[in-house]
């Protein structure tokens, strides 16, 4: 006989939507920079903690007037991304 596979109930959707978001911590030395994801300006500046689902690829860039850029394309399973900004 075919097995009947039956649909989470919404109840378990949501759970497991829940569980896939992370936090993902941004930080920078010195702190105060403006966190851009994928080329678009946020509202936060670092220290940051971002709740993102958790197989995301982010392109961070961290931007602090006086100092360099620094870029990296980081997954949300590493969970940290910390940048030492440059003059």
């Amino acid at each position: 006989t075919p097995k009947t596979v039956q649909e989470p109930s919404p109840a378990d959707k949501k759970l497991e939507t829940i569980s896939d978001i992370v936090p993902f911590r941004i930080d920078s030395t010195p702190r105060g920079a403006h966190v851009y994801i994928d080329q678009k300006p946020t509202t936060y500046y670092t220290p940051a903690v971002l709740e993102i689902h958790s197989g995301t690829s982010l392109l961070i860039t961290l931007k602090r007037k006086g100092y360099q850029d620094c870029s990296a394309l980081m997954n949300a399973r590493v969970g940290v991304f910390t940048c030492i900004l440059e003059k």
